[in-house]
């Protein structure tokens, strides 16, 4: 879910409050060409079939914030999402033979009204004019309500639109006939701003038809404008001031061939420019190479289609597609970002499902192509969750787990990072990307499940000859591996080693590790019952060197000197295994024997 939000941007040392709004999957359908279409839902693009529109160049069409078509236009017809003219979608001014007859501005915080802006081909009278589309009419199906006001006239066939720095309206551009003027207009929540912001700044667009002849676009980012002079054999590069509307520092790039369609990358640094000639050739330009010279040099080219070259759009999927004239293919930049021959130009890499491409692709908003997502593997609790940033080139992100008991780790500015969440359960997770002066905000909703805790208890320690049974609790369905590959809920042990086990449910894995010594059982032998002389000692010897002894008078030693009767008793332990034995001591007394002496008298 896309929402909106506040952000502080510092500018020209000053702070300016700005609300950023997120965008949508407004580009997620195309209708062009002869009959043709893409659906962006799936990767890559599905054909569409169902289209009722010729548009032999420009054309446009529109998507709601969920990317469910709301409708199409050649400059000419408007037709609904059912296919069918909508009942006042007819005359509308602008002309599918005009490089970009038209394009769909909806009403900023008006979700249900859209604008409708038209150019004339050639520089015609007709000019820039505007029609208005109300969703609610016509049976939710749309109508049209207001027809052809014109702004300015003449014009040549160049007419794009941007986000306006607030995030919320939008600016859309067109230039001037014979001059060099771009006149910028203001579409806000009040309506259109009939009077433009007026730059004059780089070449003239005049004179030949041939001249009025080619695609404008602006980047992503809204802070570059491009456009292509076909009769001219030139590229235009500018900076666009997108809080001002104001169009400056021209760069000029000239070519031998002519010139049609451009496209800038999504990351904003290079610049694409197609030729016309059969067999056409397409060029990147580093736009980021540094002064004019620079950018020119950094030209080169990346590939060639074996018949004419029409329009290059930008996806949202961040690939730039190719028209090629009269042909069931589109050509494919799967990897714009990248430079030379790394962008990976393809030629006949889209099929159209057996309809046409003529010059022409849908005509949008270039900010609709500043679209934040992320991916995320690994949900399990008091485990690493990881989250990919999926965005060509953001200058600034941060995300929000939605996980306050985590403290400060409840959020972080790295591009890929990682989270532990305190515990199992749903969370909102928030990703903002800012590129220039604009932003995008996705929200997913993801279930961080409980992870099993297995528990063997405490470590062992038993007398060999036992037997001890391990159970790490109650997981019903889960799966079990112990460390000797078997399966069972339980083992039996009776041997000393260490002992894990795992436990899996739902995908998420815990273990645990127990210790298990096994103890010699000491055998203890004190000898047969002896007799012995009083005055005597009788040695008595438990064995066992190193264990621990217990004798019946208190004594701890090994070794016990028996010097009067008795049962003599001594346990031995060894670890927590104990044994005992006992012996009857017996002191006779020493034999007393008496000389008597005596006297003879003679």
């Amino acid at each position: 879910m896309k929402k909106l939000l506040i952000t502080i941007l510092a500018l020209t040392c000053q702070f300016f409050p700005y609300f950023i709004q997120g965008q949508t999957l407004a580009g997620q359908n195309w209708y062009f060409g002869n009959l043709a279409g893409l659906n962006f839902a799936t990767t890559p693009p599905t054909p569409l079939t169902n289209s009722a529109m010729n548009a032999f160049e420009g054309c446009a069409t529109i998507s709601d914030a969920g990317g469910n078509l709301q409708f199409y236009t050649n400059g000419n017809i408007v037709w609904d999402r059912n296919h069918l003219p909508m009942p006042s979608g007819n005359g509308l001014n602008g002309d599918g033979a005009a490089t970009q007859t038209a394009i769909i501005v909806p009403r900023p915080q008006n979700p249900s009204q859209y604008y409708i802006f038209t150019v004339d081909t050639n520089g015609g009278a007709r000019g820039l004019c505007y029609s208005e589309v109300d969703m609610s009419l016509n049976g939710g199906n749309g109508d049209v309500t207001t027809k052809n006001v014109q702004l300015v006239t003449p014009v040549a066939e160049k007419l794009t639109a941007v986000r306006h720095a607030n995030g919320v309206d939008v600016w859309v551009i067109v230039h001037g006939w014979n001059n060099n003027e771009f006149n910028v207009y203001a579409v806000t929540s009040a309506g259109i701003n009939n009077v433009p912001v007026v730059s004059s700044t780089g070449l003239v667009h005049g004179g030949l038809f041939s001249n009025a002849h080619g695609y404008m676009k602006a980047s992503p980012d809204a802070q570059k404008i491009a456009c292509a002079i076909r009769g001219l054999r030139q590229a235009e590069l500018f900076d666009l001031n997108n809080i001002t509307g104001q169009i400056s520092n021209p760069v000029t790039i000239n070519f031998t061939p002519q010139i049609y369609g451009l496209e800038f990358s999504p990351d904003n640094r290079y610049l694409y420019v197609g030729t016309t000639t059969n067999p056409a050739e397409i060029f990147q330009y580093d736009i980021t190479a540094g002064n004019p010279a620079a950018i020119v040099a950094s030209g080169q080219s990346i590939g060639t289609i074996p018949v004419f070259m029409g329009a290059l759009q930008l996806g949202i999927d961040g690939k730039i597609y190719v028209c090629q004239f009269q042909s069931t293919s589109l050509a494919v930049i799967s990897q714009p970002n990248l430079p030379g021959a790394a962008a990976g130009f393809s030629a006949n890499a889209i099929f159209l499902g057996g309809k046409t491409s003529q010059y022409g692709l849908p005509n949008f908003i270039q900010s609709f192509f500043i679209v934040a997502d992320f991916t995320y593997t690994d949900t399990c609790s008091g485990q690493p969750t990881n989250f990919t940033t999926i965005f060509a080139g953001p200058d600034s992100v941060k995300w929000n787990f939605d996980d306050p008991a985590s403290g400060a780790l409840n959020s972080s500015n790295q591009l890929n990072p990682q989270h532990i969440f305190s515990s199992a359960g749903q969370y909102t997770v928030e990703l903002i990307v800012w590129q220039g002066l604009l932003s995008d905000t996705v929200e997913k909703t993801i279930q961080i499940l409980a992870t099993p805790d297995p528990d063997l208890g405490n470590d062992i320690s038993e007398c060999l000859g036992n037997v001890v049974p391990l159970n790490p609790g109650n997981f019903p369905g889960a799966n079990l591996l112990w460390q000797d590959g078997t399966t069972g809920s339980q083992i039996i042990i009776d041997t000393t080693g260490n002992y894990w086990v795992e436990v899996e449910l739902g995908g998420c894995t815990g273990r645990d590790t127990v210790d298990a010594v096994f103890n010699t059982v000491p055998v203890v032998d004190l000898g047969p019952a002896q007799t012995a002389c009083e005055g005597d000692t009788v040695f008595l010897d438990a064995g066992n060197t190193g264990a621990t002894y217990l004798w019946q008078n208190g004594t701890s030693s090994q070794i016990l000197a028996a010097t009067v009767n008795g049962n003599y008793t001594v346990t031995v332990s060894l670890g927590n295994c104990s044994a005992n034995d006992q012996v009857l001591i017996t002191f006779d007394p020493v034999p007393f024997v008496a000389f008597r002496v005596g006297y003879h008298f003679m």
